[in-house]
């Protein structure tokens, strides 16, 4: 996106993935962004992501879908069940604010 492309150690994307649990919404959207934005497929981490926000879709803000929809599409991985589950995310919490 921005000509920008380097690669991070992979560790830091498995430990990363490890702990995907323990990320709020804003937390998981911004780790798939920084990663898609710097180019890095990092599929791990990706699946764990999509793995953790599918049964936690609900307590996204819309900024975080949408940011977590760019990074999956920019970073071209596949999440089926996340992209369903994201158009849930899409109605009315009164919950989330």
């Amino acid at each position: 996106m921005f000509g920008l492309r380097v690669n991070p150690n992979p560790a830091i994307a498995l430990e990363a993935a490890r702990r995907v649990r323990a990320f709020n919404p804003q937390g998981l959207a911004t780790i798939a962004w920084a990663f898609a934005s710097a180019g890095c497929t990092a599929t791990a981490l990706f699946d764990a992501i999509a793995a953790e926000a599918v049964g936690r879709v609900r307590e996204f803000k819309p900024q975080e879908l949408a940011n977590t929809a760019w990074a999956f599409a920019t970073a071209g991985h596949a999440a089926p069940a996340l992209f369903d589950g994201l158009g849930l995310g899409l109605t009315p919490n009164p919950d989330v604010v």
